[in-house]
Parts: C-alpha cells; sequence; structure tokens
C-alpha cells in the first residue's frame, strides 16, 4: 500500500511539474487591440488568474466590467489588472495617393517641426505667399531654426509626354513654380498643355513648347460640311485630333481642312455630323 501511495505521489508531482513548466512557457505580449480605459497601457496576454488561461479581456464576476492584466508574476500570474476596452482592428478605405513634398535645397526637411506653437508633419505654406516650406533644422522643442521653400509634385498628373514641336521633346520630369511635373501641363496656360523642353541641373524647366496630347473625347464625325474635306489629324491648343471637335465652339463639331508641316490646323470648316 505504501508504494502505491509512493508512485501515485510521485507521478502527480511530475504532471504538476509539467503544467507548470508549460504555463512558465507562455511568454505574455502587449496587445495590439485591448488596452486601460485610464492609462491606455496596453494589456498582456495571455494571462492566468485564479487557474484559468485569458487570451483576451476576462468578465468581473462582480461588476461586469472588462479587465485584464497590465502586470503579471514570473508564472504568469496576474500581479495588476485594470478595466480594459478592445478596438476591432477595420480595413482603412483604400484613398489617393498623397501629394509628397521635400525641399528644395540640399538639405532635408525635417519633420515634425514646430512653427507659432503649432506642429506640422509635412510641408505648409503659412507665412510663405503661398508656397510651401519645411524646416531643414529645428531646435530641442522642435522649432524650425532654418528653412526651404518645397517642392510638391502634380497633383494632377496626367499621362501625356509628347512635345508638339518637330525640333525638341518633352523633359520629364521638370519643375515650374515649386511643382514637380511628371507629364504635360495646362497650369497658367489656359486648357493648352505644355512642357519644358530644357531644364536646368537642378530641373528647373528653362524652355518650353506646346505638347501634343490625343482628344480626350474622340467622336465618330469626320465629314466636313463644306467643300472641302476634313484633314486628319490635325492639332489645335496643343490636343491632336482625329475626328470632328467642339472645342471653342458653342457645340458645333468642326475640322482642320488644311494643316501646317507640324500638323497644326490653317484652315477650317465646320463638320456635317
Amino acid at each position: 500500500m505504501h508504494s502505491c501511495f509512493l508512485i501515485f505521489a510521485v507521478f502527480f508531482v511530475a504532471v504538476i511539474d509539467q503544467t507548470r513548466s508549460a504555463t512558465d512557457a507562455i511568454v505574455p505580449e502587449e496587445s495590439e487591440v485591448c488596452r486601460a480605459v485610464r492609462t491606455g497601457k496596453p494589456c498582456l496576454f495571455p494571462f492566468i488568474y485564479k487557474g484559468d488561461l485569458y487570451t483576451t479581456c476576462g468578465t468581473n464576476p462582480w461588476n461586469g466590467n472588462l479587465f485584464c492584466a497590465t502586470s503579471v508574476h514570473e508564472n504568469n500570474t496576474l500581479e495588476y489588472y485594470a478595466v480594459c476596452e478592445c478596438i476591432t482592428p477595420t480595413t482603412p478605405a483604400p484613398t489617393e495617393p498623397a501629394q509628397t513634398c521635400y525641399s528644395s535645397n540640399s538639405r532635408s526637411c525635417v519633420f515634425p517641426f514646430v512653427y507659432k506653437g503649432k506642429t506640422y508633419d509635412s510641408c505648409t505654406s503659412v507665412d510663405n505667399s503661398g508656397y510651401p516650406w519645411c524646416a531643414t533644422s529645428v531646435n530641442g522643442a522642435l522649432e524650425f531654426r532654418t528653412w526651404a521653400t518645397c517642392i510638391c509634385t502634380d497633383p494632377n498628373p496626367g499621362s501625356c509626354t509628347q512635345s508638339g514641336s518637330r525640333f525638341s521633346s518633352c523633359e520629364i520630369p521638370f519643375i515650374f513654380d515649386y511643382i514637380e511635373y511628371k507629364s504635360c501641363t495646362t497650369v497658367n496656360y489656359g486648357d493648352t498643355p505644355w512642357c519644358a523642353t530644357s531644364t536646368d541641373r537642378n530641373g528647373w524647366y528653362k524652355n518650353w513648347a506646346v505638347c501634343r496630347c490625343p482628344d480626350p473625347n474622340p467622336s465618330d464625325c469626320t465629314q466636313s460640311a463644306g467643300n472641302s474635306a476634313c484633314e486628319f489629324p490635325f492639332v489645335y491648343n496643343g490636343i491632336e485630333y482625329n475626328s470632328c471637335t467642339t472645342a471653342n465652339t458653342d457645340n458645333k463639331p468642326w475640322c482642320a481642312t488644311a494643316t501646317n508641316l507640324d500638323d497644326s490646323y490653317r484652315r477650317w470648316d465646320y463638320c456635317d455630323c
């Protein structure tokens, strides 16, 4: 009888040791979604309380509040706890690519920086006549010490990169008025697209030409209403047309009936559409 009891005792201790070893092997980690309500401190999971293993916030039987461990003993049993809340992660809605900006000189922007008590994580146009700028060095309080005007990418890039000149091609990218363009732009030129045909060593435009971009709204109409036939393609205000267009008319389609060597229209007539 004594031998049986001794064997049982050894077996029981072995089981307890195995259970303790398995429990001790657990390494609690800070949760990314569950935190203490008052302090914001991350919950630790898993933790052990009254012999039960918790992998998420438990319910306090006395008041119904959710609770979690904020620190544990060496054997992972609860030491300190807090009322907790968990936030279900959500997939953010897709957004348009943000406009990016960088310093216009050789020194990089420093973010964040503080200007007049406000913290900036990107270039700002405050107090700079509408042009974006950033800090290039800051003090210990992150207040700007030196600064530079920023160069920002085109917020509305296109796909056209073809020059309308027979003698020079577009030089992409190019910088104009502190905006970096990687395609033709109509900025400061009405509805007519243009591009740089030469730039300086820093990428700023020096010379330019009207672009030759495809018609964004082609039609099936190609018949002149007059005695002269339409001549395609023809170029008008930087757009290449292969059909009649209503550009700059009262919705009346027209076409070129004669063109120059660069395909720009020389004579025109209304279309029979």
